[in-house]
């Protein structure tokens, strides 16, 4: 019985062992392919234009609050106690209403972002899934970012990011122009 046990044990580490091995991992570089996309320079660019008129219009408020500020302090004297407590309020509710401003401002260029990057995200996820199934992967890991990658075996895994390159019309070897621009912050 013991023996039928051991034999038994022995063939599931080798099926089990040889389920791995037969396991085939990839690798990709995700934000390279999105980077060397024709139409990523056009998306970075409405997105930049987008940012930059919601900043114009910021700083259009700020200089209004400036000027009233300015207004206030050379006038302030000539204030009754009433509407000198009526112009700080107007003031400070300006001011409140330029951070609200400069919030939503923030959001809809990140949503902006959101909605013009999302298809073409897709494109390259479904462009990796197509090259994987090709080769027979089982296993793909994005190397853009590299968070919980400790190791990989380069020798042991298939880069496919010139793959999927090619498959999205793009030359192999074709690099990204730049590196990506940090998101515009809203100040």
């Amino acid at each position: 019985m013991k023996k039928v046990f051991v034999l038994m044990l022995v063939l599931a580490s080798i099926s089990v062992s040889s389920v791995v091995s037969a396991q085939q991992i990839g690798r990709v570089t995700f934000q390279e392919i999105v980077l060397v996309l024709p139409e990523a320079d056009s998306i970075q660019a409405k997105i930049t234009k987008h940012a930059a008129t919601l900043e114009t219009d910021l700083e259009q408020m700020r200089v209004e609050l400036n000027n009233k500020l300015e207004d206030y302090k050379k006038k302030r004297t000539t204030y009754s106690v009433a509407i000198d407590e009526q112009k700080q309020r107007e003031l400070n509710d300006y001011n409140t209403r330029i951070n609200e401003f400069a919030q939503t401002a923030q959001k809809e260029v990140e949503n902006v972002s959101f909605s013009l990057t999302q298809p073409l995200l897709l494109k390259v996820q479904e462009a990796i899934a197509k090259v994987s199934k090709e080769k027979g992967l089982t296993f793909v890991v994005d190397l853009s970012q590299g968070n919980n990658i400790m190791y990989i075996d380069e020798a042991a895994t298939l880069d496919i990011t010139p793959l999927v390159k090619v498959s999205l019309g793009i030359a192999a070897d074709a690099k990204p122009k730049q590196q990506p621009q940090q998101q515009q912050q809203m100040r």
